[in-house]
């Protein structure tokens, strides 16, 4: 799952050098619940961090944190955020900056990421300085029991289409 999405993501920037970073103990994909989620949410974030950042290098970080969540994290470089921006970057409809080529969005992703992120327990968290660059981290459970699985379609042009299911 991870080696597609970062052979699709290097195939569709290929000027950027994707470091993927696995931690000693994080398991095969199959032993998360939320597999369809992981994927979105680290595409989103690696998205996100190609459009805003400097396209040079972007790094993608998985470790178990207290042996029950994986963390994912992707670090870019370039734009320092201000702890305002850090606060304000979740909210719906909030775009920071323009993303240098990049066509017009709703600036929707990273609260509809968050949204879901809380619908399962789960949090994500922002960090940003001139030695560090910007990481946006978020945790998911390892076979945690399903109580609601969300899940919020790809969005085409400006429609939505938002499915809340609960099994």
């Amino acid at each position: 799952l991870l080696g597609v999405s970062a052979k699709h993501f290097s195939q569709l920037h290929p000027e950027t050098e994707l470091i993927v970073d696995i931690y000693p103990g994080v398991p095969d994909v199959d032993v998360f619940t939320y597999t369809d989620i992981l994927k979105r949410f680290w595409e989103e974030l690696l998205s996100n961090a190609w459009k805003y950042g400097d396209r040079t290098r972007i790094i993608l970080t998985l470790k178990i944190l207290d042996g029950n969540e994986l963390e994912v994290a992707v670090t870019n470089f370039g734009t320092v955020l201000t702890r305002k921006e850090q606060e304000q970057m979740f909210l719906p409809g909030v775009r920071l900056h323009q993303a240098a080529g990049v066509g017009e969005s709703w600036g929707m992703g990273l609260s509809d990421l968050k949204n879901d992120i809380n619908a399962i327990g789960s949090r994500i968290s922002v960090n940003s300085s001139n030695v560090s660059g910007t990481t946006i981290a978020f945790t998911v459970p390892v076979n945690a029991t399903v109580n609601i699985m969300p899940f919020v379609a790809y969005r085409t042009l400006k429609s939505r289409l938002i499915v809340i299911s609960g099994l």
